[in-house]
């Protein structure tokens, strides 16, 4: 961020799904949100934050952030975590959203 001081919405959506992988889901969500202020048709944290809000049972942020993801990609997927607990989580979050 030092060496960057024009931040991208890709960098927040990486830092989102660490904090997802590390189960602090309200940072995931500020960082998911931050992404999408830099950027909003960056699809992927659109993507991302329908599937935290998933998770934390938020079903209606889940459903409008799912819906801004599969306006633009109406067959979305990504099924992408290795970790058998934590893609369970994620699957989870998938389907509150819509997405699964």
């Amino acid at each position: 961020m030092l060496l960057q001081p024009h931040s991208s919405s890709y960098y927040y959506e990486t830092l989102g799904l660490s904090h997802f992988a590390l189960g602090d889901y309200d940072s995931a969500i500020a960082a998911f949100l931050r992404g999408i202020e830099i950027n909003p048709s960056y699809m992927p944290c659109h993507y991302e934050l329908a599937i935290t809000y998933g998770v934390r049972r938020q079903s209606e942020e889940a459903h409008a952030e799912a819906a801004i993801a599969k306006a633009d990609y109406p067959n979305v997927s990504a099924d992408f975590i290795v970790d058998a607990s934590l893609a369970a989580i994620y699957g989870r979050g998938k389907q509150v959203a819509g997405l699964a």
